[in-house]
């Protein structure tokens, strides 16, 4: 039974009140640091309004950071010339103009 549902659960189910509402309070947590630590913090409200799980949060976490992340290209610079290099004689000229 998730923490949501406990929560909303007749009073005599076995469990008092103090408990479950500590257990849901951990869980909130426990996806609020998920969130942040992911660098989503504006999901948590989603989450936790959608009763998910601790592993299912990590997963949908986990899978936006890899969409998100930098594309690894295979390419590497080839030698030779780059087309921003100056050649020296720029660069000097612009270094040591001649003032006057």
């Amino acid at each position: 039974m998730s923490c949501v549902a406990a929560a909303n659960a007749a009073p005599d189910a076995g469990r008092d009140a103090s408990a479950i509402r500590a257990e849901a309070m951990a869980h909130a947590r426990a996806v609020v640091d998920l969130c942040r630590l992911a660098g989503q913090p504006q999901l948590a409200g989603r989450f936790l309004d959608g009763d998910a799980s601790l592993d299912e949060i990590r997963a949908t976490l986990l899978a936006a950071r890899a969409e998100a992340g930098p594309e690894i290209t295979p390419h590497h610079p080839q030698p030779g010339r780059s087309t921003v290099a100056r050649p020296w004689g720029d660069v000097i000229a612009r270094t040591f103009r001649t003032k006057g």
